[in-house]
């Protein structure tokens, strides 16, 4: 893993987030996520990836 430029005893770690817009529990969680990532950029970072992206993007 990288090393944090910032603080070189910190590593850098990444998550990756699963997100579809019809998903009540996803979207319940996607403020709290929100936060996690701007509170933690530092070391953290999170992928959001929208599981339905390619659904909406054929049926348009």
């Amino acid at each position: 893993m990288p090393l944090n430029p910032n603080n070189p005893l910190v590593e850098e770690s990444s998550v990756m987030e699963f997100y579809s817009p019809k998903c009540r529990l996803c979207n319940s969680l996607l403020d709290l996520v929100m936060e996690i990532k701007s509170k933690n950029s530092d070391w953290l970072n999170i992928v959001i990836a929208d599981s339905d992206f390619r659904e909406r993007e054929t049926a348009a």
